[in-house]
């Protein structure tokens, strides 16, 4: 009888707790930036597939208490995932509100030929600087009375013939073939090549082109491991941004640009086809796959330098995101980039929303999402604006992904036997947008092998 009196007044006591509780009640997790620093030494491969992100399944044995419960306890003991979805409200969330329609921007509202959307891009600011800085180093190569004299100066109409030809070279898939093929009059060649110039004029320009002033790159390179290229890719990443506005959805990941010469900054990424190249991490909209930002890993930039940055994955996505700021778009990255905290300060401080695989070690995760299930099983955790949710892909293996963007338990119905939430259908779907890109960049290569 006094046991049955005891079990009775523990429910009472957790039925006043639960009324008790705040829905609006939101615990932060402790910090876990050991996990997500970025090591210039080693690499984490990212994962291209949310069962990447699959975990091995420890035994976990609930007790009574917890079971009876209406939320969940992350590891840091602090964070509450509540069992139930938070109440539906009938109005639109002000995070999903989407403001500025996506399509061309004015600047590129009105452009019809090739040249005209080329020029959008490469704009007379970038030529004139490759001109100027080009120009400059054949007046050095011809003070060497070695030097062919008839190789003189080039002019803005040259310098777009080059990169015209740079470009033909890689919409036909000859990057990487030999000039004297390129250029062969036997019927084998391509004909707009030898139309265009001669295949010593083109191999002396594309030995000559800079982009930079070398009277100067040491002092730069003293404070930016970046000044060789800097104006240029800073300028081209704006004129990226000024001609387009993205979709809902969009995707950020990292890419990994071949590249073996001589770089500080080079990486070597197994996991990536090309293994050795240039980090770049990009902004990519997951419907058209059209490159909003980027930003290249130049590894610790010198000391006192004006270009420091913090490598974190949660500093990377900030900058990265700024220029979708308050658009109400949805962010869907993996688990090198997503946590918590990062998902908090897109919604707090940006006004959007995000979508990722989470790893294990994230403390914000209750240790009953890693409990022994039913394969095809789900869990599912809420807060007031984001939801985290547990499945097991196959037996002992387990994703976790999180949403600001979803507020529900639906299962997708088209997923079958498969049982997948529609958080995880919805990642599958919009996660591939910089793959895309990287992958269309390694098939239409327009980078050529040079002597420098």
């Amino acid at each position: 009888m006094n046991n049955n009196l005891r079990d009775d007044s523990i429910a009472a006591a957790l039925l006043e707790e639960n009324e008790s509780l705040s829905d609006d009640e939101i615990f932060l997790p402790s910090s876990d930036d050991e996990s997500d620093h970025i090591s210039e030494a080693s690499e984490v491969p990212s994962d291209t597939d949310v069962e990447d992100a699959e975990i091995n399944i420890e035994p976990y044995s609930d007790d009574t208490t917890s079971t009876l419960q209406p939320f969940y306890l992350g590891k840091d003991g602090r964070t509450k995932w509540y069992k139930s979805p938070p109440r539906t409200n009938v109005r639109t969330r002000a995070e999903n509100l989407i403001t500025h329609l996506p399509g061309c921007k004015y600047a590129a509202r009105h452009k019809k030929t090739h040249q005209e959307c080329f020029e959008t891009f490469f704009t007379d600011e970038i030529v004139d600087i490759v001109l100027k800085n080009t120009n400059q180093k054949i007046s050095l190569r011809m003070e060497n009375p070695t030097s062919n004299s008839t190789y003189g100066e080039t002019d803005k109409a040259e310098i777009k013939a080059v990169f015209g030809l740079l470009f033909l070279a890689g919409l036909f898939r000859s990057g990487r073939q030999s000039l004297i093929d390129l250029w062969s009059n036997d019927g084998t060649g391509i004909e707009v090549f030898r139309n265009t110039m001669t295949r010593q004029r083109f191999s002396f320009l594309i030995n000559s082109l800079r982009f930079d002033d070398s009277s100067t790159r040491t002092a730069r390179v003293a404070d930016d491991r970046l000044a060789p290229i800097r104006d240029i890719f800073e300028i081209f990443v704006k004129n990226c941004q000024n001609a387009y506005t993205p979709y809902e959805y969009l995707t950020i990941d990292e890419e990994l640009v071949a590249f073996r010469g001589r770089c500080s900054f080079r990486q070597y990424i197994p996991s990536k086809p090309a293994k050795y190249g240039l980090k770049i991490y990009a902004l990519v909209d997951a419907k058209t796959f059209y490159t909003m930002n980027l930003e290249i890993f130049c590894g610790k930039q010198p000391d006192n330098s004006p270009y420091t940055v913090s490598n974190k994955p949660f500093d990377v996505v900030d900058r990265l995101v700024r220029c979708v700021s308050g658009s109400g778009r949805n962010i869907t990255m993996d688990n090198f980039f997503m946590s918590y905290e990062t998902a908090e300060n897109l919604l707090k401080n940006h006004k959007l929303t995000a979508v990722g695989t989470l790893r294990s070690n994230k403390t914000c995760i209750p240790l009953q999402f890693k409990a022994r299930r039913e394969e095809k099983s789900s869990v599912f955790g809420f807060q007031k604006d984001i939801t985290i949710v547990s499945y097991i892909p196959k037996p002992r293996k387990c994703v976790h992904v999180m949403s600001s963007l979803h507020h529900d338990d639906e299962v997708d119905p088209e997923s079958g036997d498969q049982r997948k939430p529609s958080i995880i259908t919805f990642y599958n779907s919009t996660k591939s947008g910089v793959d895309v890109v990287d992958n269309l960049a390694r098939t239409y290569d327009v980078s050529r092998n040079c002597k420098r």
